[in-house]
């Protein structure tokens, strides 16, 4: 059974201080869901607001987590290393480098084939009404059908409206949180996340 999961990469956010965060992750990438505990959301939120601050060369410190909060609740552009990673029993197909969760829709426009990050990189193929997926096209850029990740293309709506269902969940679970740790901005953090983030806007699959 193919399980599709928005994940965002967590590496070195065990150590964040300005609020409270989880544990370190085994594989550095944690899944975004409505079933997530108050520590989770924190590693998550750390991981946009550094990133965020960052790639809009802010001068904000890992500490200051009032001034993070504050320019995330008006950023333009929302970073969020991750995106999408997919299983099927084994076989483990995550996100690349460089990929990040707010171009998860990227998937909607199948037939063409979406930029997945490097590092190593994911393949992906697309023929005969069936997608394959594995992890390393470039250490294995034809791999027999057992080492991949296999389904019709008609499935990928219904999985991709799963990982919808689970940023919805985490999207209240930030509204929550938002009001303990920015209640002045909270609404608009949220509200900033789910237009960055691609969240409740309809899913529209090409054909």
């Amino acid at each position: 059974m193919v399980i599709v999961e928005a994940v965002v990469e967590t590496y070195g956010k065990e150590e964040f201080t300005a609020w409270p965060v989880a544990g370190p992750v085994a594989d550095g990438l944690l899944p975004l869901s409505g079933r997530m505990t108050a520590a989770e959301v924190g590693t998550v939120m750390a991981v946009i607001a550094v990133g965020s601050a960052y790639f809009a060369e802010e001068e904000i410190a890992d500490t200051d987590g009032a001034g993070l909060l504050r320019h995330l609740a008006r950023a333009d552009d929302v970073i969020a290393p991750g995106g999408l990673r997919f299983r099927d029993n084994d076989i483990v197909v995550p996100p690349g480098c460089c990929y990040g969760l707010e171009s998860w829709r990227d998937w909607l426009d199948l037939p063409s084939e979406p930029w997945l990050g490097h590092n190593p990189t994911p393949g992906l193929r697309h023929q005969d009404g069936l997608l394959r997926l594995w992890p390393d096209k470039d250490r294995a850029p034809d791999p027999p059908p057992e080492a991949t990740i296999q389904f019709p293309t008609g499935q990928l709506p219904g999985l991709l409206a799963a990982v919808q269902h689970d940023l919805g969940g985490f999207l209240s679970l930030v509204a929550r949180w938002a009001q303990i740790h920015t209640p002045a901005s909270a609404d608009r953090l949220v509200t900033v996340l789910d237009e960055q983030l691609q969240i409740t806007a309809p899913l529209t699959v090409s054909r």
